[in-house]
């Protein structure tokens, strides 16, 4: 068995990204290019999480539509953490899986106190990349976080 899969998308709530980046259009281009399996994107976006959650269901390991069309997606979100260490700024994105709509929402809850959450799908958060993958990962261990880019444009 050979599942293809798509992790870092981002929702139309990020910048310069299209505005049909929703969960009426993101399963139909899945679809037409044969993937199986994608993140959510932006789950820390407040407006993007309510969708999640109204449109998708939880189904053992993975969401689904609630109309069962479509691919499987698990809860992804980028991070952009932009910070200065070593007198240089430095910039790190990383993307955060998490394995429920419980642990995505308090983690929203845990980092509005640090950054704006609202302001795009993917927020900044003026953390070294380390503080919010200990932050998640406290949250619930169960929780991953790689690297999005080799280089950060």
């Amino acid at each position: 068995m050979h599942i293809i899969a798509d992790f870092h998308i981002n929702s139309k709530h990020s910048r310069a990204t299209s505005r049909d980046m929703d969960l009426k259009h993101i399963p139909a281009w899945a679809k037409y290019k044969g993937i199986d399996l994608l993140g959510t994107g932006d789950f820390t976006h407040s407006i993007w999480l309510g969708q999640i959650k109204k449109e998708l269901e939880e189904d053992s390991d993975f969401l689904t539509s609630k109309d069962s069309i479509g691919p499987k997606f698990i809860l992804a979100g980028e991070i952009s953490s932009v910070y200065t260490q070593g007198g240089k700024t430095r910039k790190v994105h990383t993307i955060v899986f998490v394995p429920d709509i419980k642990t995505a929402t308090k983690i929203n809850e845990k980092l509005t106190g640090i950054g704006n959450l609202y302001s795009d799908g993917r927020p900044i958060i003026v953390l070294s990349a380390k503080d919010p993958a200990k932050i998640i990962l406290n949250i619930n261990p169960k929780s991953f976080i790689i690297p999005a880019h080799a280089r950060t444009p």
